[in-house]
């Protein structure tokens, strides 16, 4: 049990509950994130052994729960610093909340053309990439200036 009452077992149910209620993606991260960011701050939780990281791929991973399917996954990360992980597309949703340290994420722009070997076949890729994080920013946060109201929330 944490100080607060609200415990890793307690999120696990609340997020069983609101995926079983809810079909819209969207509607699962508005429900979700308040609450992980409830489990986040509350004290308690966190074990050292969260913090340790493997020095030669600079991370650690802790499952704190996943059922049979795969759903309702809850894992602890941790990244040492000026460490980071390569482009990839969990091709899901998922709540993230930092705890300690600043996150950066970047935005990737692709462009390429398979390379073709001696039969046709793909034998490997050559291309641009470019990074548009900032053209993201500036796009999500026109995006968000149309959808909210200062003065209502």
């Amino acid at each position: 049990m944490t100080e607060t009452g609200y415990t890793v077992a307690a999120y696990i149910e609340d997020l069983r509950r609101i995926t079983a209620e809810e079909t819209d993606d969207k509607a699962i991260l508005r429900r979700v994130a308040p609450l992980a960011k409830k489990l986040a701050t509350t004290p308690g939780w966190i074990k050292e052994e969260y913090r340790q990281c493997d020095e030669e791929q600079g991370f650690s991973f802790h499952t704190l729960h996943e059922e049979d399917d795969h759903a309702n996954a809850v894992f602890v990360l941790s990244w040492l610093p000026n460490r980071g992980s390569p482009a990839h597309n969990h091709k899901t949703w998922g709540v993230v909340v930092g705890i300690e340290g600043a996150e950066t994420e970047t935005w990737w722009s692709l462009t390429a053309s398979p390379i073709a070997g001696k039969h046709a076949e793909t034998i490997g890729w050559r291309g641009v990439g470019s990074d548009v994080t900032e053209s993201k920013k500036a796009k999500d946060r026109i995006v968000w200036m149309a959808q909210f109201d200062p003065l209502t929330g």
